[in-house]
């Protein structure tokens, strides 16, 4: 009896110590790395937590632990084991994600070292830009113009090539100011001028000239203008007067910066030369009075003229303008081209369209002495409208052009006709237009 009561009494204190450690029960902390779970997981010394998330898992082997050294966690395992073998099963674990863990966070930093930030990139300011008043700068291209003899009847004599730049905004130049600076009269001009601002005109009894048209320059533009100046056909009495053409001012809408006036280039008066000459006639390639073209017609004739040189040198052709001056849209026509029929042989050049003019460069065509040839635009008509008219003219004597090849001057083109006002089909000799050439009617597709 004294043993049973003895093995009884062992047995209520062994089970009261049971369920006591079981009420007492608290978490244990394991950390589980990557060493660790190809080995063994340690128990360490319980940390309560009442926030955690339980979680149930079951960590039956190693691999388990493996899985949790890879999340890079601390876990909390309720149990009454105080370690874990590798390869031994266990049961089921409450786990505890440990999310605020003073003491993991002072092994992590030991065991991963932190990072260097990189320095933030050094940003150096932008320049501050010089802030410009918007204004017009006038240069003068030195040496563009050498010195030449100025001989009667000669063309286009190029006296100054000027720079004019927009700076700081954009700049509108209204009209320029032409003025005769030399030792000579103003008489032996015919004209002078920017052949791209206007028709050149004749300087007034205050030996100046306005241009007629301006231009407009954005902000860092350039422009480039030649003043040029035609000869009178008679020069008597002017031998070795030594003109010179300058720009007065420039009437602009923002200051100019420049030394005024900006002169050009001396030449000197020379009579006893002659040079060449170049005479516009009627052309048998013009087609007069036919007066009608058909809608979607190509290769059409416009207009012809013929021309002739002096005998005093051999001319070069340079160039030829065509002024379309019906009331066809530019849009109607197409394909235009200037044809030079010389020697038996036909030359075609492309015209450019600026606006109602088209332009023609010409090359390769030399007129001897007395030798003439015939000149002629053609070119395709579109969708026009029935009833309005084509008519090309010929505006000025610079819009047919040539080069002496023994003096080396621009020769322009004079009519025979009459002097002023011609008709269609008619030459002025020197007069708006050079040319009246005829005005032909847009009719329907027969």
């Amino acid at each position: 009896m004294i043993f049973l009561k003895t093995i009884f009494l062992l047995a209520v204190v062994c089970l009261t110590g049971f369920f006591l450690a079981r009420i007492n029960m608290r978490p244990v902390v394991v950390e589980v790395t990557e060493k660790q779970a190809s080995l063994e997981a340690t128990v360490s010394m319980a940390i309560p937590t009442e926030t955690a998330e339980i979680v149930e898992a079951p960590l039956s082997t190693a691999n388990a632990f493996q899985d949790l050294a890879n999340t890079g966690m601390h876990y909390r395992i309720n149990t009454l084991t105080s370690s874990i073998k590798k390869n031994r099963s266990v049961g089921m674990y409450a786990l505890e994600t440990i999310k605020d863990e003073p003491k993991a966070e002072a092994e992590s930093s030991q065991k991963a070292p932190a990072k260097k930030e990189n320095p933030a990139p050094i940003v150096k300011p932008e320049p501050k830009k010089e802030v410009v008043a918007p204004h017009l700068l006038v240069e003068a291209v030195e040496g563009a113009i050498p010195p030449t003899i100025l001989l009667a009847a000669a063309q286009a004599v190029p006296f100054l090539v000027v720079n004019v730049t927009a700076v700081g905004g954009k700049a509108e130049v209204r009209s320029i100011t032409i003025m005769n600076t030399g030792a000579a009269s103003r008489t032996i001009f015919s004209a002078v001028g920017f052949p791209d601002l206007g028709n050149p005109m004749a300087l007034k009894a205050n030996n100046t000239y306005n241009t007629q048209a301006g231009f407009t320059l954005q902000d860092g533009e350039t422009r480039t203008l030649v003043l040029i100046a035609s000869m009178q056909f008679d020069l008597t009495g002017h031998q070795g007067e030594m003109p010179a053409l300058a720009i007065k001012s420039i009437d602009a809408d923002v200051p100019i910066e420049g030394t005024f006036p900006v002169v050009g280039t001396t030449h000197t008066v020379n009579t006893g030369v002659a040079i060449g000459s170049l005479t516009a006639t009627a052309s048998s390639y013009d087609p007069g009075l036919k007066r009608s073209f058909q809608i979607h017609s190509t290769k059409v004739t416009f207009s012809g003229i013929k021309v002739a040189a002096g005998n005093q040198e051999a001319i070069a052709l340079t160039s030829m303008t065509w002024l379309q001056s019906g009331s066809v849209s530019p849009n109607d026509i197409s394909d235009v081209r200037t044809y030079v029929v010389h020697n038996g042989k036909t030359y075609s050049f492309v015209a450019k369209q600026t606006g109602r003019f088209y332009i023609s460069a010409i090359e390769g065509v030399v007129l001897g002495k007395g030798d003439s040839a015939d000149i002629y635009v053609a070119g395709d008509v579109g969708d026009a409208e029935v009833g309005r008219t084509i008519d090309f003219d010929i505006n000025q004597n610079i819009d047919v052009l040539g080069m002496g090849l023994d003096y080396k001057n621009n020769i322009l083109a004079v009519g025979a006709d009459v002097k002023s006002n011609p008709d269609e089909g008619q030459f002025a000799l020197n007069a708006f237009p050079l040319y009246n050439g005829f005005k032909h009617t847009i009719v329907k597709v027969r």
